[in-house]
């Protein structure tokens, strides 16, 4: 059953991480299309690049829950 509670933490992490990291490219990806933009005040070009790295600060935890996880599993299976 731990395996099971496991295996399905680490899926949730996975499916969190996938959306963050989508997130990331997205903040990103608008930023450099502003910055194409002559007319885009600077400011919401900031505000871009800091979402994306609060945004990046949470795939970064959340890699980090996704390895205790799967230590978690390794160490569960070791016996």
């Amino acid at each position: 059953m731990a395996n099971k509670d496991n295996s399905e933490e680490i899926s949730d992490l996975i499916h969190k991480l996938n959306h963050h990291l989508t997130l990331v490219y997205s903040y990103i990806d608008i930023s450099i299309q502003y910055l194409n933009n002559e007319t885009t005040p600077k400011e919401d070009i900031i505000r871009f690049l800091s979402e994306a790295q609060n945004t990046y600060d949470d795939v970064k935890n959340i890699i980090g829950k996704i390895s205790d996880q799967i230590g978690k599993f390794i160490r569960a299976n070791e016996d």
